[in-house]
């Protein structure tokens, strides 16, 4: 499955805003993922870059909150969304928006 993920800034290895790497949504320690690319050019803005993703140990987001004892969020922020460390994370390919 190819995941995206939208950013203003230009990388070439994930990293976390934290610097935290654990499978828990509240604590960022994990990177947001998409399967929709016009969701990732949103994140990504007027001049930033899309990258499409290779993560094979992503996991839906409702799932990880399922997993985490969470309440549950509206679907329409759950739609096509997942979460992955950032260690599992591969760029595959980088594109300016």
């Amino acid at each position: 499955m190819k995941l995206y993920h939208g950013s203003p800034s230009r990388f070439s290895a994930f990293r976390t805003p934290t610097g935290r790497e654990e499978m828990d949504v509240t604590c960022g320690g994990v990177i947001y993922l998409t399967e929709c690319r016009k969701t990732a050019q949103k994140y990504a803005g007027r001049h930033g870059y899309v990258y499409t993703v290779a993560a094979p140990s992503a996991v839906p987001y409702a799932e990880q909150r399922r997993r985490q004892n969470l309440p549950r969020k509206n679907k329409r922020y759950l739609r096509g969304v997942w979460v992955a460390l950032a260690s599992s994370c591969r760029i595959v390919e980088r594109a300016q928006v």
